[in-house]
This record gives C-alpha cells, sequence and structure tokens, in this order.
C-alpha cells in the first residue's frame, strides 16, 4: 500500500527526511496539507521521518518511506489515531479501535508497525490503551491504560505501562490516582509523565509532572492548578509542559495556561510565559548550536524560545488562528498548525493547515529577550 497523499489529516507527527543537505534543499515555508482541518499531535518527535493520521478511508497511518514526502499506507481499515514512529521510520506505534486486524477487544488498543509487519501489542479488556510513545530506536515502547497488563492487580487506575520489542510489559507507575501522557527519551532511560498521585501515592485531584529516570520515579511541580502535557528533548536535558499553577511562587491556581521548562541536568524550574490569556502545546528540540528550542501558542499566534538564552521569536502565523506549533524535524525545522496563509499570505484559509518552516531559508523576527522567573 503506497500513495502520494496531499489531503486533509486528522492528525499528524511529522519528521523531516534524514538526508543532512535537506535543509538547504527545502523552501523556507512547505505546505504539508492543503485543504481540511488538521490537529497536531501531542508529542514532538524526535528523529528524521514522518508518520501521519489521515482521514482518508476512515482514520488511517502513513509513513514516510523516501524523499521528499512520498508516503506509504500501513493500515487499511479501522479507526487509528495518535502515531508515534522511531528515528529511523522503521517502527510506528498508535492506537486503534481493533477494525485494523479485527481483533475481539473492546474500545481501543495499541498497534505496532515493523518493517512492513503489523503487530497488536494490548489485548486490553478494559479497552483503554491509548497514547503510545517510543524511544529513539522503536525498541522501548510506553503508553497508557486502566487495564491490569503486567499482572500486578491494577484495579482500574489509569497507569503508565511499558513494553519491551520482546513483548515484556511492565507497570510504570503505581498509585491510586491516574497517569497518562507519558513521553520517552530517545535512549528510553527518562520517562516523563502527568498524574494526579501525590507523593505518598494518593490521588490528590490535580494533576502533576513527574520524570521517571533511574528506577525513581519524582514529582516536578506541586501546584494547585493542574500541570500537563509534558515533552522531553530527545537528549533528556529539557522537559517542557503548560500548567495553571503559579509554580515560582506559591503554587496558587491561576486557571491561565502557561508554558514551563525544567532542566533535569541543573534542577531548575522557570516559567516562560506571562499571557493574560495564556499558553499551551509546548514542544522541546535540541539545536545544533547548543541550545534548546521550545515551541509554543498564545493568543493564537506561534512562538519559539531558546531554553539557554532566552530569545524569543514570533512564527510568521498573523492573521490567522495557530492552534499548535512543534519544536522537532532537527535543527532547523519547525511544524505549524495555522489558518494563517503561510505560502501567500492572502485570507485565512477555511481549516488549520499543516506547513513546514526551514529555518535554514527563513528568518523569523526576534521579539528580544525574555526574563525568565525561576526557582
Amino acid at each position: 500500500m503506497s500513495t502520494r497523499v496531499a489531503v486533509a489529516a486528522f492528525t499528524l507527527l511529522l519528521i523531516c527526511s534524514s538526508a543532512g543537505a535537506f535543509h538547504r534543499q527545502t523552501p523556507a515555508v512547505v505546505a504539508l496539507t492543503d485543504s481540511g482541518d488538521v490537529t497536531l499531535p501531542r508529542l514532538a518527535a524526535g528523529g528524521r521521518r514522518l508518520a501521519i493520521a489521515l482521514d482518508v478511508d476512515g482514520r488511517q497511518i502513513f509513513r514516510q518511506a523516501r524523499r521528499p514526502i512520498d508516503l506509504q499506507q500501513i493500515t487499511s481499515a479501522g479507526d487509528n489515531r495518535n502515531p508515534a514512529i522511531s528515528d529511523s521510520g522503521a517502527v510506528v506505534a498508535w492506537d486503534s479501535d481493533c477494525g485494523l486486524l479485527g481483533c475481539t477487544e473492546p474500545g481501543r488498543q495499541i498497534f505496532l508497525w515493523s518493517r512492513g509487519d503489523t503487530l497488536q501489542v494490548t489485548t486490553d479488556p478494559t479497552g483503554t490503551s491509548v497514547n503510545p510513545a517510543l524511544n529513539g530506536k522503536g525498541t522501548l515502547l510506553a503508553f497508557e491504560s486502566q487495564g491490569d497488563l503486567a499482572g500486578s492487580g491494577n484495579a482500574g487506575v489509569r497507569q503508565i505501562f511499558l513494553r519491551t520489542n520482546h513483548g515484556a510489559i511492565t507497570q510504570a507507575t503505581t498509585g491510586q490516582g491516574d497517569s497518562r501522557n507519558p513521553a520517552l527519551s530517545r535512549n528510553g532511560r527518562s520517562l516523563v509523565y502527568e498524574s494526579t498521585n501525590d507523593s505518598t501515592g494518593a490521588d490528590g485531584g490535580v494533576s502533576q509532572i513527574w520524570l521517571a529516570a533511574g528506577g525513581t520515579a519524582t514529582p516536578l511541580t506541586d501546584g494547585e492548578g493542574p500541570s500537563r502535557l509534558p515533552n522531553v528533548s530527545p537528549d533528556a536535558r529539557v522537559i517542557v509542559f503548560e500548567s495553571d499553577a503559579d509554580l515560582i511562587t506559591d503554587g496558587h491556581d491561576t486557571r491561565v495556561s502557561q508554558i514551563f521548562s525544567y532542566d533535569i541536568r541543573d534542577g531548575e524550574l522557570c516559567q516562560l510565559t506571562d499571557e493574560p490569556n495564556g499558553c499551551s502545546g509546548a514542544s522541546v528540540q535540541k539545536v545544533y548550536f547548543g541550545d534548546w528550542r521550545i515551541g509554543f501558542v498564545c493568543h493564537g499566534e506561534g512562538f519559539f524560545q531558546y531554553h539557554l538564552s532566552g530569545q524569543r521569536f514570533r512564527l510568521p502565523t498573523t492573521g490567522g488562528d495557530t492552534s499548535q506549533v512543534v519544536a522537532e524535524l532537527g535543527s532547523f525545522f519547525f511544524v505549524v498548525n495555522t489558518t494563517a496563509n503561510m505560502l501567500s499570505g492572502g485570507a485565512p484559509t477555511p481549516g488549520h493547515r499543516v506547513y513546514m518552516l526551514n529555518f535554514w531559508a527563513y528568518a523569523p523576527p526576534q521579539i528580544g529577550t525574555v526574563p525568565q522567573t525561576c526557582r
């Protein structure tokens, strides 16, 4: 099953081609979809490949087979969502309603495609296995479920599970609170997620960001408002997320979402934004000159900021509604989901289209160095 696709997408996960000179050969702005209304996934990708879920005969999964954007369809049935892909593009994971292989389990299950073969990873009687994440090699898979998938006696609490490439499944989280939205570093040794557990394992009712590394799980936040949707840089240095809590001072619930970063090496937590209407959709990628680029959206516009220098830039999305920007595709590329017409600068498009920005050919305007409040 192979095809060339330029159609509407419900969910996109994008990684550029692997050749080192690709940034020199790519225009400043490339339209990756040309119709429909598109949403991007929660995770930034750490590699240089493309996996997408498109509304072709339902929601089907495609992967980038070669350069340019030549897409190979790897599913043909079912409602398939939340794709994740290894750095090489040889492994793709997603969740599905079981229409693909005709399995009898209810709800949603995790599937894995590896070098042409499709495997059902979970046989979850609760049908709650969703939101997969892969490490760089595709040898470690994280996902969330309410099932007792590791024989640990899980009593219907949403937990994070890990599966190795040998098929062994272990339960990575415990406690009475729900844990969800996992993300893995490239080597798989760092797992970040959100959980309503408190430090004793009781359900505190408010989601916090957790880091599991070296056999120890540690809460990174302790706010009265929810912290959610963590991303971790492939090199496991920087975690980014959004939070309604004032994490720098007393932790009170502001009821407005702002972007935060946590430097794993230095143990420093910083608030990057302070916008009255809030900001969302944090993603992070290490760049070639030794800094980390953090993307986010505020008041319908796309921005990115460097972790160390604090320099902030505005993406060319003025005049439209931007729902997400993703700092991925290596050092030079960025993915933008917006109704702004980034090719012609004309009237906004009817739906949110996906564009790829090449910073080798395009220099976004710098807003300035933004003071960060840290602790």
